[in-house]
């Protein structure tokens, strides 16, 4: 048992590394073919600079909305773009993928973290922070989307009418009248342990003061070579910034580069920045605001509106039976580690590209449990 645990988890160990030395066809987007807000105040609306926040510790108002408050919406007519539809997960071998957003305001001093906080980092309402949070500033957090409300993916089509079941770039709204609270259409999410996906609008529990918290896989953080960390982001006197972001997501997380295949197989990817910097003061003397970062929504001479670059090599995978047995099982990791590195080996090569690799790890991976 010990020993296929072990063969399982290799291409875990691998990916990341094949990845950053892999190149295919470069898909290069100036920007998002989608790009809006979603808040309860203002349903969805995209202006040319659009604000990303928390609200926590905010007394009576807890459980009223979600944490994540106010999150950003962005997505990719990627089939538009020529990456081909319909193919099996394991044909999009992603090699990379980054997207460069600017940001372009900022309503009160903001420093610069490139790194996760933990939930316990957080005050809350009820509850102040367990573990202080050792560098300054809060993380811009990337994640994927889910959908509810009868919604089931983006368009970035300005021609479809608003409502289900594509959410578009016109007024799809907030959600259902009534409560605020997780009516959201579109919202963000990450995966657990086990592949399933859920939403973190609410990780930091803040309505049971942190009781219920759970930590979050972001899909990516926002990193800049411009300041250094702990830095306050640069504004002018009118609080107008021009700072640019990458985001690179981890697709050597298998569950975060199945999301992106599902994507590109649809025709449509798409993504939302979701971040718990602070729309008011977390329980400070005197309470002196929120610090409300924002985003660039569309192009301009100094901003970029979530520009993707996506590296991609698409094979013919069939379904990723690398030992010719009709099912893609724990014997499929094994043919391709027996034949590791060999050029058109009789069993293991499971993407069809004519050598066996960490890709053939991830093809059988993505297509785990299928028949032939």
């Amino acid at each position: 048992m010990s020993k296929y645990l072990c063969i399982c988890c290799l291409p875990l160990l691998l990916v990341g590394s094949a990845f950053a030395n892999s190149t295919g066809t470069l898909y290069e987007f100036d920007s998002a073919g989608l790009a809006s807000r979603t808040y309860p105040f203002v349903a969805q609306r995209s202006l040319t600079v659009e604000p990303v926040y928390a609200a926590t510790d905010v007394g009576d108002l807890v459980g009223q909305f979600d944490a994540r408050d106010s999150q950003l919406q962005i997505a990719y007519d990627t089939a538009a773009a020529g990456v081909p539809t319909g193919l099996d997960l394991g044909d999009y071998q992603i090699h990379s993928l980054v997207i460069t957003w600017t940001v372009g305001q900022v309503a009160n001093p903001l420093r610069y973290d490139p790194t996760y906080d933990s939930t316990d980092t957080y005050d809350l309402t009820g509850r102040s922070a367990i573990t202080p949070d050792t560098d300054a500033g809060r993380p811009f957090s990337l994640f994927g989307a889910g959908f509810r409300n009868g919604y089931t993916g983006f368009t970035t089509d300005l021609s479809d009418p608003p409502g289900p079941p594509l959410f578009s770039p016109r007024f799809e709204g907030y959600g259902p009248s009534g409560n605020f609270f997780e009516t959201r259409h579109v919202f963000a999410i990450d995966f657990d342990e086990a592949g399933v996906p859920r939403d973190v609008s609410n990780n930091v529990d803040d309505a049971n003061a942190g009781a219920n918290a759970f930590e979050v896989t972001p899909f990516a953080i926002g990193m800049t070579n411009e300041i250094a960390p702990g830095e306050l982001i640069p504004t002018d006197e009118f609080l107008q910034a021009s700072l640019d972001m990458t985001f690179t997501v981890d697709v050597s997380d298998p569950h975060i580069h199945g999301y992106v295949a599902r994507g590109l197989a649809d025709g449509t990817l798409g993504f939302v920045l979701a971040t718990l910097h602070p729309a008011v003061a977390f329980t400070s003397p005197g309470g002196a605001g929120g610090v409300y970062p924002s985003m660039f929504m569309r192009n301009t001479a100094d901003g970029i509106a979530a520009a993707m670059v996506l590296d991609l090599t698409v094979v013919d995978s069939d379904c990723a039976d690398a030992n010719g047995d009709q099912v893609v099982d724990v014997a499929d990791f094994i043919a391709v580690l027996l034949n590791f590195g060999q050029s058109n080996p009789a069993q293991g090569d499971a993407n069809g590209d004519g050598t066996v690799t960490v890709a053939d790890f991830i093809a059988v991976l993505l297509n785990f449990g299928q028949s032939c």
